[in-house]
């Protein structure tokens, strides 16, 4: 078998605590993203009901117009999805702030480019 070249010790250390590092954050996410359905459902039903004067509709309740259960659907999606990323980053800054790495990734992975179909 052909020898790899070797990391410089910094560097293989440094990337093994990286690595450590988002193993640790991995509960830390999980308590954090229950913490953020907590709050947005709490955020997303005490709106509706004061907006609306009556609890969000279900797929399944018929007295609402299809109207309703879309836009109650759609709101119930954007409270979740902006809170899940408030929470998100306030504690991957504070995962930072405490261990000196970032959980996730450093930046975003550049998008396949989509060839136009040929024929």
């Amino acid at each position: 078998m052909p020898d790899r070249p070797r990391e410089p010790v910094g560097r293989a250390a440094g990337r093994l605590s990286a690595v450590l590092a988002k193993l640790l954050y991995k509960p830390f996410g999980i308590v954090l993203g229950l913490v953020a359905a907590r709050v947005a459902g709490k955020a997303f039903n005490d709106g509706w009901e004061r907006t609306q004067g009556t609890k969000p509709p279900k797929a399944l309740t018929e007295e609402a117009t299809m109207g309703q259960v879309l836009g109650s659907a759609v709101a119930r999606a954007s409270v979740f999805a902006a809170t899940a990323a408030i929470v998100d980053r306030a504690g991957a800054k504070a995962f930072r702030h405490v261990t000196g790495h970032w959980p996730g990734e450093q930046r975003p992975e550049p998008a396949k480019r989509l060839e136009p179909p040929t024929g």
